[in-house]
């Protein structure tokens, strides 16, 4: 370091040294001289360098940005204070040259003690400054999730890129939402080659049915024929058919109102069990659709059938005074249904399930039957929707929505719930729904009815942003369009007379509309076709959503807890599992987008990255699925079996993508031994993975799950059918894909790719669960529960009283049809089917020839079994205990035994099916 002279214009050192050029100086500073304690002269400059050494020691440096010695932050802060305090009590002192010694003196005394105070408030805001906890790696948490994924901060995700969705078969165009499960096999290259070969092409001029249908891969104890039929009514069928005059009949209703209030009488059961249904459907099922004010609606029904009473005796007649009693009278005819549908559980015949109790095993002599429906959807007929209507007329039209949405019989898909759900939207816009009762009349907003208007708004809101997250169709309220409040809890304003209920109702609607705002923001964002989210924007969103459900629920774990025996504990715990499995339905197929992203862009590091977050999310729900829905009872009670199978249902179909991906890219590294980066080694793990996955995750989580309710869900049974088809078909190894086909799966270690696959096995979520099941279960003896755990007694159909034209239906007090002798279930169907005319495929006799797999509308109904007689090779599914397998017949008409040898053989090439309709390409 070189001594300056002070030279002018510059030193003669520095220019001696040839460094004239970085010499510069103050004058002012050099010629305020100070002396110092011992006597040598020091200047400011050097009194400022001497202060920040000082401060030098005391600092902390960040651990994770590793700053340089003296932090920049602090060292302004220093600048800033010691240019401050020196100009304002120093500048005088420093210019006094003339001044005694002594003075001089004093004043440096003077300086020194407040440089002294300044070093240590310095030391102690460095210190508090310390003390702070540090910011997130990275910067802000966007920055840090960009980098936890190996993403790109640039990137852009557009969820509506590619062609879209659009399946086409008969009549109908369907289109499909991104977040579908349909949108996520059409979009990954290891899915759709799955999909084209299982959908086929259809022939020109002809109407055929999914091979899966006739194949006999599910127990023959469910409605194969019923199904089958509906599987013909939605995609179309019936309209492409010849018209028959003939065949077009009125509706077994049309006529006079005594033929109406006839029909009405006859699904009606006894006055008493009328009552009781009405109790048990304000507990179970007003929690969740809460339309309705009990106290109002009790004598709305009185002014039509009677006073209540307690007598076991049928209704004689009806008093209609105007038309709105019909949609009151429709109304009832739908709480009935529902809250006999709480009486249904899934799995009655496990050793620990409660038995009925006295109220239950009345209202089970008594069938209310989906005849009901029936008649209460020709009630709601009778007025028209695309008007504006009564509320009386509105909650009727809401009732059957919810009725459509949970029953599952009927194949109420997304496109019918995003139709209905739009029409109550409207219809609720049109007679003031999105206003406040307060804005127009304080006393009705203070009322019964002005709880219940927000009740009815609120329930709508959530339930149209959910469905928007679940299926990705566009959300149809907006939210600057309504200022209608939330409800509130008060006993004036209880829209039932329990209180411990209308509180967790009113909780719940909160709840469900602080999380909806959360999931709507994600939502938005994702469908947003004009403005695609940027990644870093979008990964902040889901975090957000996710940091929302661990804060309140944490996870399934967490909530399935043991019964207490407190209904309103069990229905806030409903709410908070709908809630979740909606949640997470939601962020798995949004980064399953990503993960397709950045395959595309073969950026394997976030492939893993996100891969291993969708997993995460998947194998929990799978874990837990059998548990919920066979065995729900054992967490929330009885008679929520009728709500949560629905959405568990749903949920479990979008959890099969991400497996079978990874089951199908795992096959085919399998084959592609030795090339690359994949080595034998790893040959025995894939294979155990793979035998893994097909019995543990598909077999015993995923079939074994649906088994309880594919009796009677449509939906389940068509999920089982197709499903169990195309595992078979992944057995066989049927598929074959290009080879310059990218699969990350290949770029990546071994190490990383058993770490996957050890994320798909499920027992790493439920050992806990199980464990804390059986203590409970050892610890209390049957004299210590509320209710005895034996099974249920069995109720003969002989018992079951029903006022229906057609057969009754499977008595719930034998749970499912399952639970049915199987020659007793197929004579039942046979009856019903007669009863129906239902038009089917296939010719009479046993004239069955191979052009039994076109739909022909004049075949009569008596040979609609023909759909089923064919069937193929499910040896895998007999060996999980599914039922009977068979063999395909061969070419030559040749089969397994037990096979009718004129049915066709199948080959899997043929048409059948829906087919994809792609924007854009020739997919005719």
């Amino acid at each position: 370091m070189l001594d300056c002279d002070r030279g002018r214009p510059c030193c003669k050192v520095c220019e001696k040294h040839n460094i004239s050029h970085l010499c510069h100086y103050d004058p002012r500073l050099w010629e305020s001289k100070l002396e110092t304690h011992d006597g040598k002269e020091t200047t400011r400059k050097e009194l400022m360098t001497h202060t920040l050494n000082s401060v030098d020691t005391t600092s902390t440096a960040s651990p994770i940005d590793s700053p340089p010695k003296v932090n920049v932050k602090y060292k302004s802060y220093l600048n800033r204070i010691l240019n401050t305090n020196l100009k304002s009590n120093c500048g005088p002192i420093l210019n006094t040259d003339t001044a005694p010694k002594s003075n001089m003196s004093s004043a440096i005394q003077e300086i020194k003690q407040k440089i002294n105070q300044l070093e240590a408030s310095i030391t102690h805001d460095s210190r508090n400054l310390n003390d702070i906890q540090p910011p997130q790696p990275h910067g802000n948490r966007e920055l840090y999730l960009i980098r936890e994924y190996g993403a790109n901060s640039n990137d852009t995700v557009d969820f509506f890129n590619d062609p879209p969705a659009m399946l086409m078969w008969c009549s109908r165009m369907n289109n499909h939402g991104p977040l579908s499960w349909i949108a996520l096999v059409m979009k990954d290259p290891f899915l759709m080659p799955i999909h084209r070969k299982v959908v086929g092409r259809r022939k020109k001029n002809s109407l055929s049915v999914p091979e899966y249908i006739k194949a006999k891969i599910v127990p023959e104890t469910v409605k194969d024929a019923e199904f089958s039929r509906q599987i013909m009514d939605d995609a179309g069928m019936s309209e492409m058919g010849p018209m028959n005059l003939a065949g077009l009949k009125d509706s077994i209703l049309a006529g006079t109102n005594k033929t109406l209030e006839a029909q009405i009488l006859k699904v009606l059961p006894p006055t008493k069990a009328i009552w009781m249904l009405v109790d048990r459907f304000f507990l179970y099922v007003y929690p969740f659709f809460p339309y309705l004010d009990k106290k109002e609606f009790i004598s709305q029904v009185e002014q039509i059938t009677g006073s209540r009473t307690s007598k076991a005796e049928l209704a004689k007649g009806l008093h209609f005074r105007k038309k709105l009693d019909i949609a009151t009278i429709g109304t009832l005819l739908i709480v009935l249904r529902m809250a006999y549908m709480t009486l249904a559980n899934n799995h009655e015949k496990a050793t620990d399930f409660p038995k009925p109790s006295a109220d239950e095993a009345y209202l089970l002599q008594y069938l209310v039957g989906s005849e009901t429906i029936k008649v209460a959807q020709f009630c709601l007929n009778q007025f028209h929707l695309l008007r504006r209507c009564a509320l009386n007329v509105f909650q009727c039209a809401a009732l059957m929505r919810d009725y459509q949405r949970i029953d599952g019989s009927d194949g109420f898909g997304d496109a019918e719930q995003q139709i209905y759900l739009g029409t109550l939207i409207q219809i609720a816009v049109s007679i003031g729904l999105n206003r406040d009762p307060s804005k127009f009349d304080p006393a009705v907003s203070s009322s019964r009815l002005g709880n219940l208007w927000r009740k009815i708004w609120y329930v709508l809101i959530c339930h149209d942003i959910e469905d928007s997250a679940i299926f990705g169709t566009p959300i149809m309220s907006r939210p600057d369009f309504f200022d209608t409040r939330p409800p509130s809890f008060s006993q004036a304003t209880s829209n039932t007379d329990n209180l411990d209920v209308e509180r967790e109702t009113v909780e719940g609607i909160i709840s469900g509309n602080e999380l909806c705002k959360v999931l709507g923001d994600v939502v938005n964002s994702v469908l947003d076709i004009r403005n695609p989210p940027g990644m870093g924007d979008l990964l902040l969103r889901l975090d957000r959503l996710e940091t929302y459900t661990k804060q309140h629920w944490g996870s399934l774990l967490q909530i399935l807890t043991l019964n207490d025996g407190i209904h309103a504990h069990n229905l806030r715990k409903m709410n908070a599992i709908i809630s979740y499995i909606t949640v997470q339905s939601t962020l798995h197929p949004v980064y399953y987008h990503i993960f397709l992203l950045y395959e595309k862009k073969h950026n394997t590091e976030a492939c893993f990255k996100f891969a291993e977050k969708i997993l995460k999310i998947v194998i929990e729900i799978v874990s837990h699925f059998v548990e919920m829905i066979r065995y729900s009872y054992r967490y929330v009670g009885k008679g929520f079996d009728y709500l949560l199978s629905p959405p568990l249902e749903t949920a479990i179909q979008k959890c099969l993508q991400i497996q079978i991906s990874l089951y199908m890219r795992s096959m085919t590294i399998r084959k592609s031994i030795g090339k690359g980066s994949i080595t034998s080694e790893i040959a025995t793990d894939i294979d155990a993975f793979m035998s893994r996955l097909m019995s543990q995750n598909f077999g015993e989580k995923y079939l074994q799950g649906l088994m309880p309710v594919s009796g009677r869900s449509f939906y389940a049974w068509r999920m089982m059918k197709a499903t169990s088809f195309i595992f078979k078909l992944l057995q066989k190894d049927k598929f074959s894909y290009p080879p310059d086909q990218y699969n990350f799966l290949a770029e990546l270690k071994p190490d990383k790719i058993r770490y996957l696959w050890r994320l798909t096995e499920t027992d790493r979520y439920t050992t806990k669960q199980k464990q804390l099941w059986r203590c409970e279960n050892v610890r209390k003896s049957s004299e210590e529960m509320s209710d005895t755990f034996t099974p249920a007694p069995e109720t003969t159909s002989s018992t079951t009283t029903s006022h229906s034209s057609l057969p009754a239906t499977v008595p719930l007090a034998t749970s499912t049809s399952l639970e049915m002798s199987l020659e007793d279930i197929d004579k039942f169907w046979a009856e019903m089917l007669r009863q129906q005319k239902i038009p089917i495929a296939g010719v009479s006799g046993n004239n069955r020839n191979s052009t039994s797999n076109i739909i022909d509308p004049a075949i009569p109904a008596e040979y609609r079994d023909g759909l089923t007689t064919d069937s193929i090779d499910m040896q895998f599914l007999g060996d999980l205990g599914l039922g009977d397998t068979y063999e395909v017949s061969s070419a030559t008409g040749s089969s397994h035994s037990g096979v009718n040898n004129d049915s066709p053989g199948l080959v899997l090439s043929d048409s059948f099916g829906d087919r994809d309709f792609i924007m854009g390409k020739n997919n005719w």
